[in-house]
């Protein structure tokens, strides 16, 4: 029984390995592999009585890939174009 967990645990790493091996592929071979995306912000700052202040601050453009996994450091535009707002929190 432990075999054959182990061997589907690595079948799956395995799998998991080679798809990202494929997506890097791909977004190497794109032309437009890099977009910039508006990003909100907010800022909430908790007040001396406990009372959570929001604050709006300037939009700032995040940078993002094309691709189905994050590379390069940016994560994938379809995952940023659904998170348009960041909540920054402090206090």
């Amino acid at each position: 029984m432990k075999r054959r967990i182990s061997i589907a645990g690595a079948g799956l790493l395995a799998a998991a390995a080679t798809a990202y091996g494929i997506d890097e592929g791909v977004l190497r071979l794109r032309t437009n592999r890099i977009a910039l995306i508006k990003v909100d912000q907010v800022y909430a700052i908790t007040n001396r009585w406990n009372v959570v202040e929001y604050s709006i601050g300037k939009p700032i453009n995040t940078q993002c890939v094309n691709a189905l996994m994050p590379h390069l450091g940016s994560p994938p535009c379809w995952y940023l174009k659904t998170r348009t707002l960041k909540i920054n929190r402090g206090g």
